[in-house]
């Protein structure tokens, strides 16, 4: 009887009802799917920290870029400054030749080189509008 009284015993500890069980089986099942989700957001926020680190790097040359773009405009904007310096010379060179050439009673255009003036004059015009437009369109893009 002794040994009835132990077996009862023993089986009295477990439990009755299926429910315990179910149960148990549910909290495990739902900490599958926390464990699960809790591991998809780890892996986005590695995404994302990798994303924020590209668009870090992209950030970094586009200020790189615009720098360049910047001092290029600088550059170029010194360029047509220098034009209109050289455009100021030639002009004084053509009238001190046109001067000289008057005083000689000799027409300038017979002076060799004096008509050059006019080419030279009209190609640092182009190239002080070419470089116009470059600066213009520059400096839509920053």
């Amino acid at each position: 009887m002794n040994i009835q009284n132990n077996l009862d015993s023993v089986l009295n500890k477990f439990p009755k009802d299926k429910t315990q069980l179910a149960s148990q089986k549910i909290e495990l099942t739902a900490m599958q799917d926390i464990k699960e989700r809790i591991d998809d957001i780890m892996e986005d926020a590695r995404n994302v920290q990798d994303e924020r680190k590209a668009l870090s790097n992209e950030i970094i040359q586009v200020s790189s870029a615009k720098k360049e773009l910047q001092d290029s405009i600088s550059a170029y904007s010194d360029s047509v400054n220098y034009i209109k310096e050289q455009k100021s010379k030639v002009k004084q060179l053509k009238d001190y030749v046109s001067s000289l050439a008057s005083d000689l009673g000799v027409p300038p255009k017979n002076v060799k080189g004096y008509n050059d003036l006019d080419g030279s004059l009209k190609k640092l015009e182009e190239a002080t509008k070419i470089l116009k437009s470059v600066i213009g369109d520059a400096k839509k893009e920053l």
